[in-house]
């Protein structure tokens, strides 16, 4: 969806009349310095939701803006990856050509933009546009939006630059780890399933559960007292936590992860198995937390096929819904269960 713009202005150094230095503007660039150690800390994340969130809010401290976007170029187009902020619904929506509208043509000319005018995109008016390049081509554009035309200066065009390699790095390094992911079908910080693996796995063992009249259980597990701060030391827990799970299942059992949880599948597995397993996976996890010296603690819901659906969907759903009732209660809510 291209939007109707005006031509590409004010590329390079505007008139210094135009941008006032606002108050409370620094001279030094310390906090550009910090950013950009916050980059090396997140250079190594597989996590490109993670790294982008903790982007988007830690430029705020430099630049005022009302929203964010980051689009990649994939197969010759702009796909959005990012929307936050004002009008973020509509940045999510927002794709285009390379070469084509205000974002393609930034990334096919590998050119920012400083302060684009913006005719049909809500409340926004203004956007200054980087092009993120790795071996002479554009990966991606970050976007910055405000409500106010021609606002963004050269100084915060420089700040976003200065931190352009950074943020370049950590896009390609999730790329290529989920373009390995989508290969092998593991998960490559924790060796489970990936989440297309476990659909495939969950799918042969409906098959085979439906040709043996077998039940089939399904857990969603989900652990709280991570800590996420160093996205290193998160990666290795995630890693230990995938093996101390395999522990507790049957070798032909199935561990995948799903975002920030772990999703379990056990052929041959009935209710009255639930209990048992539940207690292991609670030791598992609380082991694992005294020696990394973090209060873990595991919840979870299970599903089980045919009782409570007949399908890797409805039994994804069913799993998931238990375990946020069982959260729920945990936490006080009175229409939790424990």
């Amino acid at each position: 969806m291209d939007l109707p713009i005006s031509p590409l202005t004010h590329i390079g150094c505007p008139d210094p009349e135009l941008y006032p230095k606002g108050p409370g503007k620094r001279d030094d660039r310390t906090e550009v310095n910090e950013l950009c150690d916050l980059f090396r800390t997140l250079g190594d994340s597989l996590d490109l939701e993670e790294t982008l969130s903790n982007f988007d809010r830690e430029l705020r401290r430099l630049v005022a803006y009302a929203a964010l976007s980051l689009h990649l170029v994939e197969d010759g187009r702009l796909i959005p990856a990012y929307a936050a902020g004002e009008e973020f619904r509509a940045l999510a929506s927002l794709e285009s050509r390379l070469g084509e509208g205000f974002l393609g043509r930034a990334a096919a000319e590998c050119r920012p933009v400083l302060n684009c005018h913006l005719d049909a995109l809500g409340r926004l008016a203004t956007a200054l546009v980087v092009p993120l390049e790795h071996r002479g081509a554009a990966i991606a554009v970050v976007t910055l939006y405000h409500d106010q035309a021609r606002v963004f200066s050269q100084e915060d065009l420089e700040t976003l630059l200065a931190v352009a390699p950074k943020l370049t790095a950590s896009i390609d390094n999730a790329r290529r780890y989920r373009a390995a992911e989508r290969l092998t079908g593991i998960d490559l910080v924790t060796g489970a399933l990936n989440t297309r693996a476990l659909f495939q796995q969950l799918d042969a063992e409906l098959a085979r559960a439906r040709r043996l009249r077998e039940s089939l259980a399904v857990i969603e597990c989900a652990v709280e007292g991570m800590d996420e701060s160093l996205p290193e030391l998160a990666q290795r827990l995630y890693r230990q936590l995938a093996a101390s799970l395999r522990e507790c299942c049957r070798e032909y059992d199935s561990v995948a992860r799903t975002g920030d949880g772990f999703v379990l599948v056990l052929a041959a597995f009935t209710p009255a198995d639930f209990e048992e397993k539940h207690a292991r996976i609670q030791r598992a996890v609380e082991e694992l937390g005294l020696r990394a010296g973090l209060p873990l603690s595991a919840s979870v819901g299970a599903a089980f096929f045919p009782k409570d659906a007949s399908d890797a969907e409805g039994l994804l759903a069913t799993a998931a819904e238990r375990l946020r009732l069982v959260w729920r209660g945990a936490h006080g809510d009175a229409d939790g269960v424990s």
